[in-house]
């Protein structure tokens, strides 16, 4: 063994290497970004590291140690903070490099003394392996007239198509075998800095680059799921769908690699699986030619993705002129297949990935283009295709029927698909099925065929159904409803290719009705119908759900497919002729080019309609954000949201014994309870360590409201100092926001700190009823505090409390005692209660819940309050959890 391996094979001494590596750097220099690039070159050292004696295990220890050594590091230099997640990113980023020491350990076993160390030695071995077991590559040569290509090379991803990528990615989508999904990549890249994602972007040019990848497997490996289909297969068993769920970074490598292949693979015009609002665009043209008078004949392939041949594959992707390192990596990943008995599958895509809809599309290209190709004895089309993925129905003319289905059988076999009779269908009555009713993405055409707004109907009682019985608290049954369900049924309009009718837009208020049963038992509100959708169909920003209902957004949804689509068969429906299937051909492109952008456009306009046409009252309390958030909720927490929402509190029964301290329940005692003053102090903190986790970061801030560093002396502290533009933050949660937030301001207009300069000290003021003070609410976005975040943490503070409990019951008694009520501040009590708690001589606390009790006191002649400084009011006993 030489020098080099025995340095490396020591895996206790990588973490002490890297260590002193990267603090001689940082003693050197304190450019953040030197640094940063040192840390990167060092982890990159343990990434192209050998294989050690002690095998992959020896190996994944080099590099988690060397990443724990870098973490050492940079948490003492406070630079690079690289936490459990990132560093699980960075080794599954990494991972490729593992079959590669492999293929080192087994040379070196084999007697080989060679031992590579650089990147540059391990790639030029690993071509050299390459060429010896591999077949020469096929070299693409360029037809007459076409543009010369180097296939040879291919452009490198740039750190920007990653940050896009990444933003574009769903988050509520099933993670992998490690359990790291989408929503914990998009969280390290917002919250990790810019070397993260370099890490990302070397890693998967370095994946894309490699001549081959020894131990596929290992890079490849992901779960799958099986969706059920909801039928029978072949042997009366239920039938299900297997669908591969991969690594989300291998995902999000694979949808820049396929954005990648879109502008190179040329796809018919009738393929609109890589088309935006591809279904709405196939739907209309099948409903069109339907209405034309043509026939529609959809065919089922048998195990469409798992029967594709790789050597078609190969051959398309030259054909159409990607590059070879492009295909070489595609050739690789398809091939790294193996079934349950380890045996290396020939044949076959991965029904999920990313590759496989634009690889099947490609492949299945040469179908579509010979069946549009086709003519008659008189040199006239008669058919055409239309497809969407591994969905294909074909068109063509009554008297050709039985003709096109056998030339489309014959055109399935030379791909080496077999086509299943038994589930194919058409709409003549005559062949297949005989029902006359073809299924195509959803929905039914044909004389007899159902409304697509029944079909929703029919599956929305078994799906509510379901969740229903899961034994998960009410907010996680809401989201899954909004979600799940709701979105499962919200498209009909969109998608519905039948005729704008009232008949028609009853179906959907039907859906709506049946939306609001269901919502109804999850959240007990006991409310009216009319309330209840109200409530679901506003906008968050109003204090709704912003859920999309199909029948209240039926007209909304309809107006551009009557303009852009139907218009042109109502006037000229009579004048189409079924002999002359171009005619047709012509008149559908000439509509659905009108209709292109009607799905993107429609959703886009309500997102400009939420955000910059309705102005943001701080005044209404916004629930939503908290009721659809991520923060989890019990059950007790989320009932008084929605108690709130529709004015239910006054229903809470009144105990005797207060269910916080035990004691006798009184007039009063939400002010003289301890505990609930407790929880008022807890609420107000876990607010705070909400700011001070959002600003540490990029303003480095800090808590100080229980710290003794603070410059003023006196006991109301503001609770957060934001180092980075000079400023504090004292929060305060009450019933009147305006009074509040103009006591704090008067109270702060003049202090100074030690060297007598001004403060700037702004009141972030919460309300009770789930609101923010205007000015309070506008700082924090100057601070770049996301709108939402905000009232998604108050919702979530109050509604946790539990102060609510005692609050509650005081509104009770006031409302039975005929006391003048109000829908959303506290009540005042009555004077004589006030005035015999003060002949008991009972201390009052001037707390940030009850200011405004004292000024109804002062201004009935009660009590004595000083106009010079707030805070000295009223006498009270110390306490360094009081604020004002």
């Amino acid at each position: 063994m030489t020098q080099s391996a025995i340095i490396y094979s020591s895996t206790a001494k990588a973490p002490n290497a890297a260590y002193m590596e990267l603090s001689s750097t940082c003693a050197q220099t304190s450019d953040e970004l030197a640094i940063r690039e040192r840390a990167e070159e060092i982890i990159l050292k343990f990434v192209h590291a050998p294989q050690n004696a002690a095998g992959t295990n020896g190996r994944f220890q080099d590099v988690s140690h060397g990443l724990k050594a870098i973490q050492m590091a940079s948490e003492e230099r406070q630079s690079i903070r690289l936490s459990l997640e990132q560093k699980t990113i960075l080794c599954s980023a990494c991972h490729y490099r593992f079959g590669i020491a492999q293929s080192h350990i087994e040379r070196y076993n084999a007697g080989e003394k060679q031992v590579i160390l650089t990147p540059e030695q391990t790639q030029e071995l690993d071509a050299k392996h390459f060429s010896q077991t591999q077949p020469a590559e096929t070299i693409y040569v360029p037809a007459r007239g076409e543009d010369t290509v180097v296939q040879s090379q291919a452009p490198l991803f740039k750190i920007e198509e990653v940050e896009t990528q990444i933003e574009q990615m769903y988050e509520y989508t099933s993670a992998g075998e490690s359990g790291f999904g989408n929503l914990h990549l998009k969280y390290s890249y917002k919250t990790c800095d810019r070397l993260l994602i370099q890490m990302f972007k070397q890693g998967f040019n370095q994946i894309h680059e490699a001549v081959t990848i020894k131990d596929k497997s290992k890079l490849y490996k992901s779960r799958v799921v099986y969706i059920d289909k909801h039928k029978l297969d072949s042997d009366g068993k239920q039938d299900y769908r297997p669908v591969q769920v991969q690594e989300a970074l291998l995902s999000c490598y694979h949808s820049m690699l396929k954005r990648r292949l879109v502008s190179k693979i040329k796809i018919n015009q009738n393929q609109f699986a890589t088309t935006p609002s591809g279904m709405l665009l196939a739907k209309h043209k099948l409903a069109l030619a339907i209405e034309g008078g043509l026939v529609a004949i959809k065919f089922d392939v048998k195990r469409a993705f798992s029967s594709v041949r790789h050597e078609l594959i190969e051959k398309m992707l030259i054909e159409q002129g990607v590059s070879n390192i492009d295909s070489r990596y595609i050739m690789n990943q398809i091939k790294a297949r193996w079934s349950n008995n380890f045996h290396q599958l020939q044949v076959g895509i991965n029904q999920g990935c990313n590759l496989s809809t634009i690889l099947y599309c490609g492949f299945s290209n040469q179908i579509m283009e010979k069946t549009q190709a086709a003519k008659d004895q008189n040199g006239n089309s008669y058919k055409f295709a239309l497809g969407f993925i591994d969905d294909m129905v074909v068109v063509t003319t009554p008297d050709k029927i039985q003709q096109t289905i056998n030339e489309t059988i014959a055109l399935y076999k030379e791909m080496h698909l077999e086509v299943n009779t038994e589930k194919c269908e058409c709409t003549h009555p005559n062949f297949f099925n005989k029902s006359g009713i073809v299924n195509f993405l959803g929905q039914d055409f044909g004389k007899t065929a159902k409304p697509l707004a029944k079909q929703i109907t029919d599956n929305l009682k078994k799906k509510f159904d379901g969740y229903a019985k899961l034994d998960i608290p009410n907010k996680d049954k809401l989201l899954l409803f909004c979600q799940c369900i709701v979105s499962a049924c919200n498209y009909g309009p969109l998608l519905d290719v039948a005729k704008h009718c009232a008949e028609n837009k009853q179906l959907y208020q039907e859906i709506d009705k049946q939306l609001m049963a269901d919502m109804e038992e999850i959240l007990h509100s006991n409310t009216s119908s009319d309330a209840l959708q109200k409530f679901a169909f506003d906008f968050k920003c109003q204090g709704g759900l912003g859920i999309i209902l199909p029948g209240a957004y039926y007209d909304q949804m309809k107006v551009d497919q009557i303009q852009k689509i139907d218009y042109y068969i109502r006037e000229n429906g009579d004048q189409i002729t079924k002999s002359k299937l171009e005619q047709i051909i012509d008149k559908i492109n000439a509509k659905m080019t009108k209709s292109k952008n009607f799905f993107r456009d429609t959703r886009k306009e309500m997102k400009i309609q939420e955000k910059m046409s309705i102005q943001v009252d701080d005044t209404v309390p916004k629930p939503g954000y908290t009721l659809l958030g991520r923060r989890r909720m019990d059950n007790t927490a989320f009932q008084f949201m929605i108690n709130w929402v529709f004015n239910n509190v006054r229903d809470t029964p009144i105990p005797e014994i207060c269910e916080l301290c035990k004691k006798p329940y009184k007039e009063g005692h939400e002010q003289d309870c301890k505990k609930i003053n407790e929880l008022n102090i807890a609420a107000h903190d876990r607010f705070a360590n909400f700011l001070e986790r959002i600003l540490r970061k990029r303003y480095q801030a800090r808590k100080v409201c229980k710290d003794n560093d603070n410059r003023l002396e006196d006991r109301t502290k503001p609770d957060i100092v934001v180092n980075g533009v000079q400023i504090y933050l004292d929060i305060g949660i009450t019933w009147d926001l305006d009074k509040y937030y103009a006591l704090k301001e008067q109270h702060y207009r003049d202090k100074k700190d030690q060297n007598g300069n001004p403060l700037k000290i702004i009141p972030i003021i919460i309300g009770k009823n789930l609101t923010i003070h205007q000015k309070s609410r506008e700082f924090l976005e100057e601070l770049r505090v996301n709108f939402e975040t905000i009232y998604e943490e108050i919702g979530y503070m109050i509604s946790t409390s539990q102060t609510h409990r005692a609050e509650l019951m005081y509104r009770k008694k006031v409302v039975q005692r005929g006391e003048k009520h109000s829908e959303i501040d506290v009540e005042k009590p009555s004077a004589n209660h006030f005035a015999s708690l003060a002949d008991s001589d009972v201390q009052f606390k001037r707390t940030d819940n009850y200011g405004k009790i004292f000024d109804y006191l002062h201004e009935k002649g009660m009590m004595k309050v000083a106009t010079q400084s707030p805070i000295k009011e009223v006498p009270a006993k110390p306490n360094k959890h009081e604020k004002l």
